[in-house]
């Protein structure tokens, strides 16, 4: 999980988007708040991660739900 939680991390400015894989992307909306999208939906489902000044903490949540939405997904 290490690389994944390096990737969220490293999304820290505004209009940052990650596209974890085909259908899963990740924004960067402020510090300490992330937005997993998952496209496999019309609309897409939303889930807002937020955690005031604990970005790490946000990264370790927003990646927990990425690996649930993609259960295959392999560092």
């Amino acid at each position: 999980m290490t690389a994944l939680i390096t990737n969220l991390t490293n999304l820290n400015n505004v209009f940052s988007i990650w596209q974890f894989n085909s259908y899963l992307r990740v924004t960067y909306v402020s510090p300490s708040w992330l937005v997993v999208w998952d496209h496999r939906f019309s609309p897409p489902q939303r889930y807002d991660f937020k955690q005031t000044g604990d970005h790490q903490l946000v990264c370790r949540m927003a990646a927990d739900q990425l690996q649930q939405l993609a259960p295959d997904y392999r560092e």
